[in-house]
């Protein structure tokens, strides 16, 4: 049996890569967290003349801010990321400037809140309310709080959960988060379907959304958005109500690199490495010998102002497996063990979307947001399926 050991270094990339995406590739991870969902009945929210008139330090204060902003520099106040551009222009500031603020209004629907990199954060579900317009138009923001006060601020590939947030009916996701039997057969079974570790998966929900039919579907989403004869009262049987869960959701890395080797790169006792903690790190697995440490493949990530790579390699072709690993890097240990086990061909052939027939099912749980791949799911069901058929799988993982 071959020794396949993983080692993660908070370091910048060794170069002696043979074959990498320099690009990157768009890799997401889980985060198993507590979050707030709170449906309103629902709260108007009127337009204003200025800027002083709003507390930023509320979320209706933001959305607010959103439906009165009429011109180009209260617009850009509103975004946390100053360069973040608007298609608002003077034709639609004239008409906030101008219309009946009594007959022209956003109406607050509810909020899943939760955090992201220490930052609380928001998906907010709102309506506007347009005079002479026989129907409402459903909006959804991303907001965090930072400096004392909510701010737009979007992140990337967070499309599956915004559906869920904003399309879904407010009734059908307090079911979906209620820890009781829902009476309704279609929630209760892809409640049951998106269900890992004891809490229910956004992007398991989403795809699982997905696959029902659209007289299925229907009975799950926000009315208004496909009966254009709902009205305007849908909204007012939303009930006031708030749930509080752990729920898994995926976020993107900042970058993903990933690297393979060939036989000719190797690692010797006293290679030059750039400062005294990697010589440290690679000491602590390197005997005092003269021992070779093979490179097999390496996963470059940066998440959270941090970055980990984690190596892939073969020493001495002993029986054990080792993962050595800094004490203050243990988020992703699906990810470890994903990447300790899997060859290099199989991830490579994934990551470039090719078919493995005998992974579909598995790959296909494993789609991310927007052409990502959501690395977490891939390991956790490859995981949980490898014992079923260590044949088959033999040809894709090592021991």
């Amino acid at each position: 049996m071959k020794k396949i050991t993983t080692l993660i270094l908070l370091i910048s990339m060794i170069g002696f890569a043979q074959e990498s995406d320099g690009n990157g590739i768009v890799l997401e991870y889980n985060q198993k967290q507590n979050s707030i969902y709170e449906s309103f009945s629902p709260i108007k929210i009127k337009i204003v003349d200025s800027q002083k008139q709003i507390d930023y330090s509320k979320i209706e204060g933001i959305i607010q801010s959103y439906l009165s902003a009429s011109n180009k520099d209260w617009v850009k106040s509103d975004f946390y990321n100053k360069n973040q551009t608007s298609v608002k222009d003077d034709e639609h500031f004239n008409k906030i400037k101008s219309c009946n603020k009594d007959l022209n209004y956003g109406e607050l629907e509810s909020t899943f809140k939760y955090s992201y990199n220490g930052d609380s954060m928001a998906l907010v579900k709102f309506s506007f309310t347009f005079e002479g317009m026989p129907f409402q138009l459903i909006q959804s923001l991303s907001v965090i709080f930072k400096n004392n006060r909510w701010y737009i601020y979007d992140l990337p590939n967070q499309v599956n959960t915004t559906y869920i947030f904003s399309s879904l009916s407010n009734n059908i996701i307090l079911e979906l988060l209620s820890k009781e039997k829902s009476k309704n057969n279609i929630v209760e079974k892809i409640k049951n379907n998106s269900m890992m570790q004891g809490a229910i998966n956004l992007d398991l929900l989403y795809h699982n959304i997905e696959k029902l039919n659209e007289k299925e579907r229907n009975q799950l989403i926000d009315e208004r958005i496909w009966n254009y004869n709902a009205g305007k009262e849908v909204n007012k049987k939303y009930p006031n109500k708030k749930t509080e869960n752990n729920i898994i959701q995926s976020f993107t890395f900042d970058k993903a690199v990933f690297i393979t080797y060939d036989k000719k790169d190797i690692l010797y006792k006293g290679v030059k490495i750039q400062n005294n903690e990697n010589i440290k790190l690679f000491s602590s697995i390197i005997p005092q010998t003269k021992d070779t440490l093979y490179l097999i493949h390496s996963l470059f990530l940066k998440y959270n102002s941090k970055n980990y790579t984690i190596v892939k390699y073969k020493l001495q072709n002993k029986t054990e497996s080792t993962i050595i690993e800094d004490n203050s890097n243990k988020d992703f240990p699906e990810i470890l063990n994903l990447i300790t086990s899997i060859k290099s061909k199989t991830f490579l052939d994934i990551i470039k979307n090719k078919e493995i027939p005998e992974l579909k099912d598995i790959i296909n749980n494993s789609k991310g947001q927007v052409n990502g791949l959501n690395i977490s799911n891939l390991g956790y069901f490859i995981f949980i399926n490898k014992e079923k058929n260590k044949v088959l799988f033999s040809k894709y993982f090592d021991e």
